[in-house]
């Protein structure tokens, strides 16, 4: 449910950029709340969009969380004014159906036969596609034969038309043009590939493994051969105006449509061998990896059966997520790989410790922490140099925060500054946490003024650092100010704390935050309190005074 949610308020902010801040809150939060406080804030956001959009979820068959299903159900019935829902399906979902049609405009039903041409709508759609003179070649009677067989079909129809306008014998085409529908396309993408040099043929069916790609992605899985020219490929895909979609408005990302897709799928399956298929997702993770979008480079690690490449491609940008505190993102990651992979490899078990830290659970955390310790002792690991510093650092940090909460204070404030002299420079987030712990215990020893110095120290480095975002420095100054009781100071930091968090979108430092805040208040009340009733008791013992 969250990640489905994530996902629709990442397009819905695509347009108003401004909107959900609640539910992105929610979203973001170390706690997860219910299904039903997630439905109720989406709802009430969309009822304040600035103006209209239009959702569309597409394949929304591949759907089967009953949670997901039943917020949708509640949408469609709250019918918010200002969202219009569009869903597209190959089978019925599992809705209510029968009541949704009998209220007025809730749903509006767009079935197959809706979908298919009528003759005058293929008559435009062959002039359209193929030109005039071209279109001479389909007569009233090659028309119907087309509108037989394709069943109406838009797509079966273009397939068909890109064959007939390369066939040498028209007429024997639309002759041996027969079938069912599923046959009927088998045939079609034959004949469209028959046409085509073989290493057209063969990027067409190499390049449908992917989602979606641009001009470097199609190099890089086309490989060094002499005739995978990539820019050759996208200029005759474009040209042939072959089932692409366009991804953006600079054309540079595009996919294949869903069904054109499936069928070379199917091809490139028949034709090719697991090793033949495992390097082409191999190449396609490698590219994926490096331009630093982890979930396709793991989607295409686990589908060469390479569950190590896939490890290693969410290893390298833990810290990056970390740093975004970007938890969903994180538990995403985590969850498509093998869970005995997760046991067994000291960064995975790193990255879990650091969830357990975003949900507030630093009591199970030594655990982890034990464990990690004892794979790297007997070497059972195969981390980069800079990735098993970050491990190690990670590990000191949070054994820094864990002796912290046992008020073993000593200990915490030696492994804090062990975190800090092994940290790689990539690891902003678990630094702060240890700079964090290590000033909190020196703090409680009574060695505030070095933990003040130590924490506006690196305040000050990251304010002249572009893009060291300060949130976690403030919040730190902020308890210890909270437990100095200087209300004052503390007020004027938590106001700076709520500002760069808001700005930052930093949700787990926004959260804290606001509980630090929440408790400078309260304290404030009570210390306003403690104060009225001591005034009212000298005003009191003021009149009893002058009444003797």
């Amino acid at each position: 449910m969250p990640i489905f949610l994530g996902y629709l308020v990442a397009a819905i902010q695509s347009i108003f950029p401004e909107a959900f801040p609640e539910t992105d809150a929610l979203l973001r939060s170390s706690h997860l709340a219910p299904a039903e406080v997630f439905t109720i804030t989406f709802i009430n956001e969309v009822v304040r969009l600035p103006g209209d959009c239009i959702l569309a979820l597409d394949d929304y068959h591949f759907i089967h969380a009953e949670a997901i299903h039943q917020f949708v159900i509640r949408l469609i019935r709250q019918r918010p004014r200002r969202l219009h829902l569009v869903l597209i399906t190959r089978i019925n979902p599992p809705f209510p159906m029968s009541s949704m049609r009998t209220t007025p405009m809730q749903v509006l039903e767009i079935r197959m036969r809706d979908l298919r041409l009528t003759t005058d709508e293929m008559r435009a759609f062959v002039l359209r596609a193929v030109g005039e003179q071209a279109a001479s070649l389909v007569d009233d009677d090659a028309l119907a034969v087309l509108a037989e067989r394709t069943e109406g079909w838009a797509a079966g129809l273009r397939l068909a038309l890109l064959s007939l306008q390369g066939h040498p014998k028209p007429q024997q085409f639309l002759d041996e043009f027969k079938g069912t529908s599923a046959y009927v396309m088998d045939y079609l993408i034959d004949q469209v590939l028959s046409q085509q040099p073989a290493h057209i043929v063969a990027m067409l069916l190499h390049t449908a493994i992917l989602d979606r790609f641009c001009a470097s992605l199609c190099e890089a899985i086309l490989g060094d051969g002499p005739s995978a020219n990539a820019d050759e490929f996208l200029a005759w895909v474009d040209q042939a105006n072959l089932f692409i979609t366009s991804l953006d408005n600079q054309r540079e990302w595009q996919r294949f449509d869903h069904l054109f897709r499936e069928l070379l799928l199917s091809r490139l399956q028949a034709q090719s061998s697991l090793s033949e298929l495992a390097a082409l997702h191999i190449r396609a993770s490698d590219w994926f990896a490096s331009n630093d979008l982890v979930d396709e480079a793991v989607q295409h690690a686990l589908a060469a059966g390479d569950p190590v490449r896939a490890a290693h491609a969410v290893e390298r940008n833990v810290p990056v997520a970390l740093s975004r505190e970007d938890r969903v993102t994180l538990e995403r990651w985590l969850r498509v790989l093998p869970d005995d992979m997760k046991q067994t490899r000291p960064a995975l078990q790193v990255a879990q410790a650091w969830l357990r830290h975003f949900q507030g659970e630093t009591l199970t955390i030594d655990a982890v922490l034990s464990h990690v310790e004892t794979l790297i002792a007997k070497g059972q690991h195969d981390l980069s140099d800079d990735v098993l510093r970050w491990v190690q650092g990670s590990v000191a940090a949070l054994w820094g925060e864990c002796w912290f909460v046992e008020n073993r204070l000593e200990r915490a404030i030696e492994c804090s500054q062990q975190a800090l002299k092994t940290l790689p420079p990539a690891g902003l987030f678990e630094r702060r946490t240890a700079i964090a712990y290590l000033c909190l215990a020196k703090q409680a020893v009574g060695q505030l003024e070095e933990a003040e110095q130590l924490v506006a120290g690196e305040l000050e480095r990251a304010e002249l650092q572009a893009g060291a975002q300060p949130a976690q420095l403030y919040l730190t100054l902020c308890w210890i100010r909270l437990v100095a009781g200087d209300l004052q100071q503390l007020g004027h930091l938590a106001q700076h704390l709520l500002k760069h968090t808001q700005h930052s979108r930093l949700m787990f430092s926004l959260i804290l935050g606001a509980r630090v805040n929440a408790l400078r208040r309260l304290f404030q009340a009570h210390s306003d309190l403690v104060q009225g009733v001591a005034a009212v008791e000298r005003h009191h013992d003021d009149r009893a005074l002058a009444n003797r």
